[in-house]
């Protein structure tokens, strides 16, 4: 007997949403358990969030310069002959900077030769006569008076001596101011003046800085002084990005009126690169 099948009509229920989100993770799973799949491990980052205090920073312009440098002035008069140095040269201590001409500083040396040699004959006069003198008066030929006026002319000559002796030797100190020396190790930063031309005393002749020891110098405003003094650190930047620490930090007292700034130095350790290292430069 053949009897016919009738499909049997369906009806679609809805599912809650809470149902359909099982139901996927159900066959989530299943597929991630099926035979023959590979389970792999699923690195995830983990971000850990902390409270910390956050740090503000600010920056200044400021200038190499020299921590240790001098101006080498003339200390007598006259014509310069000789510049032995030029800038960039780097000198040691004692070496010979500059000659000034010393004839006239000679002649007045031998002047004080002079006149050291005369006050010594005329001292040695005046002993021979106060010592006569002497003499006489214990033999009872001259009075106390004679006596007296002997031994003043004896006191007046030892007095010469002695004037004569320190202008001899001023003379002397003049005549070795006519050669100029470096009063240190350093390096010539500029000249200032050329061979031929009339020296007198104080005028300046070269600058002269010691290159291993540097300071940067900033002039900091008057309203974040008390910010930067509270600063837990303080660097130097200099041009080719490196930071360095000063060694010393120095606040000067006072204060530019106009500018209302104040003047911080701050010494770098005789360790850092002083051949890269130029004053002028900006930090």
């Amino acid at each position: 007997m053949v009897s016919a099948h009738t499909p049997r009509p369906f009806a679609v229920q809805p599912v809650p949403a809470a149902s359909a989100l099982l139901a996927l993770l159900l066959g989530a799973t299943l597929v991630l358990a099926a035979p023959g799949a590979r389970a792999q491990a699923v690195a995830v980052p983990v971000l850990t969030v902390g409270g910390a205090s956050a740090a503000a920073g600010f920056e200044f312009e400021g200038t190499l310069e020299p921590q240790q440098q001098s101006v080498i002035a003339a200390q007598v008069p006259g014509v310069l002959r000789l510049l032995a140095v030029k800038a960039g040269d780097r000198v040691k201590a004692g070496q010979l900077l500059a000659r000034i001409d010393e004839r006239e500083l000679a002649a007045g040396l031998a002047a004080g030769d002079a006149g050291v040699a005369q006050a010594q004959a005329a001292l040695v006069q005046a002993r021979q006569a106060a010592q006569r003198t002497r003499e006489l008066r214990a033999q009872g030929f001259v009075s106390a008076a004679a006596l007296d006026t002997a031994q003043a002319q004896l006191d007046a000559a030892e007095a010469a001596l002695a004037a004569a002796q320190a202008g001899r030797q001023q003379a002397a100190v003049a005549r070795g101011f006519s050669t100029v020396t470096a009063p240190f190790d350093g390096v010539v930063r500029a000249t200032h003046a050329e061979a031929g031309e009339l020296a007198a005393p104080g005028k300046p002749l070269l600058t002269l800085y010691a290159p291993g020891r540097l300071r940067a110098s900033v002039m900091l405003p008057l309203s974040r002084a008390e910010a930067a003094r509270a600063a837990r650190e303080v660097q130097v930047l200099l041009p080719d990005g490196r930071a360095l620490v000063p060694a010393r930090r120095t606040e000067l007292p006072g204060a530019d009126a106009a500018s209302q700034t104040v003047e911080w130095r701050l010494d770098l350790a005789s360790a850092a690169p002083a051949d890269a290292l130029l004053p002028g430069q900006p930090v």
